[in-house]
């Protein structure tokens, strides 16, 4: 009977020791698999753990934060270009909000959103009025007219017809010949300017 005790004893003992590593290495896989805010492959996460333990480490042996060269004497098998990586996707364990507040120079409150720029349609806007005021040259002063009424001011063709005296088919038609004239053009390739011209090729 004291031998059976004896060797449950050692049974119970490896299976404490058993199951208090099969905790650890769960508590480990959670860990890396459910604490990113953004969740990147794997390998990556892995990685990131090796890297974490082996910053740990080297602070606590020589008091400061390792170098590159430092962790990858550490972390066999990765690269510098694979610590790089790893330091990078180390941020994704967390994320800030966007109504998060932001400092400001002036002491307004403003929230890190409030930071992010937004499309700004302008330059497109100028760039197409730049290339409009040039197309507008190539047609008489009479179809400038009626495009300025037609699109700039909104004007129905039949409204444009009363003001210039013709019909509402001729307007539709002084339309879609200028339009048509200038799609062409703004097709084609930018004439070089005269100082171009003048200089020859380099």
């Amino acid at each position: 009977m004291p031998q059976c005790r004896r060797r449950d004893g050692r049974l119970l003992l490896r299976q404490a020791v058993f199951d208090r590593r099969a905790g650890a290495v769960t508590l480990k896989r959670y860990f890396r698999d459910r604490m990113w805010a953004i969740r990147p492959p794997r390998a990556l996460r892995e990685n990131v753990l090796r890297l974490e333990r082996a910053i740990e480490q080297f602070t606590t042996d020589h008091g400061r934060p390792p170098t590159i060269k430092d962790l990858m004497a550490r972390l066999d098998g990765l690269d510098e270009e694979h610590i790089l990586e790893a330091l990078q996707v180390r941020r994704a364990t967390s994320t800030t909000s966007l109504d998060a507040s932001a400092a400001s120079r002036d002491g307004s409150d403003f929230t890190l959103g409030d930071s992010i720029g937004s499309t700004d349609d302008g330059f497109d806007q100028a760039e197409q009025r730049t290339l409009l005021e040039g197309l507008m040259r190539y047609v008489s002063p009479r179809e400038r007219e009626i495009l300025r009424m037609r699109f700039a001011q909104d004007m129905t063709q039949a409204e444009i017809g009363e003001i210039v005296g013709v019909s509402q088919m001729q307007v539709s038609r002084i339309l879609r010949g200028s339009i048509a004239r200038m799609s062409v053009l703004a097709q084609q390739p930018p004439a070089p300017s005269e100082a171009e011209s003048c200089a020859g090729p380099a």
